[in-house]
């Protein structure tokens, strides 16, 4: 993850390549050959090809130590137009716009075969194909979508929060009446207690207790 983008009126998430896909430091760099290239910011086909080949960001970005971003007539590597990278709707995880962009390489004539390598060639890879694919979502399913999903959201938002409103409501009712019987018991109980108190004095006053 990277940043939070919006396309046509949707929130996404936006997901990039993370640095290590062109490392020969990754965990299974030796399934691709990589732990014997040495060689950071390639992938390796060869294993996969007829010849020696890598895979690359566009311009070679940023593999040292040619790095052809400062080529003159090439533009500048602008990672908002140039990398790869999925947007995801976090609610429904679906893909709603990407941008996938490599740089196919072959790799040079080694040394022991080639007297000008070091000069003609001095890097490991040469770049012969730009392969760039953008998809996004379109105007009319994003409206539609927005209707569909965020609609129902707020929906939900709504209900929650009147239920919640209403849960409070009855509660606090609940609590009242509660209270409200309590105090009720309460005076009966001592009406209750005075009377038995005043009637036992009357009787004592009706029947006075006589010793002869």
């Amino acid at each position: 993850f990277s940043e939070d983008v919006v396309v046509e009126g949707i929130k996404l998430k936006r997901f990039r390549v993370v640095p290590e896909t062109f490392s020969s430091s990754r965990s299974d760099a030796k399934t691709f050959g990589m732990d014997q290239m040495k060689q950071e910011g390639l992938f390796n086909l060869t294993d996969l090809m007829t010849g020696v080949t890598y895979f690359s960001k566009p311009h070679f970005r940023p593999t040292a130590p040619f790095d052809m971003a400062d080529i003159g007539g090439l533009a500048a590597f602008d990672p908002a137009r140039d990398d790869s990278y999925l947007d995801v709707e976090p609610v429904t995880g679906k893909t709603m716009n990407a941008n996938i962009q490599l740089q196919l390489n072959v790799g040079t004539t080694p040394g022991a075969f080639d007297q000008f390598h070091k000069t003609v060639y001095p890097v490991k890879a040469l770049p012969v194909l730009h392969v760039a694919q953008h998809a996004s979502v379109v105007p009319f399913d994003a409206k539609f979508f927005k209707r569909m999903v965020y609609g129902t959201e707020k929906l939900i938002k709504l209900t929650t929060i009147v239920s919640a409103c209403l849960g409070a409501f009855f509660l606090v009712v609940g609590l009242g009446l509660i209270m409200l019987h309590a105090i009720r018991h309460g005076a009966a109980v001592a009406a209750a207690e005075a009377g038995r108190a005043r009637g036992g004095e009357e009787t004592v006053k009706a029947y006075p207790y006589d010793d002869v």
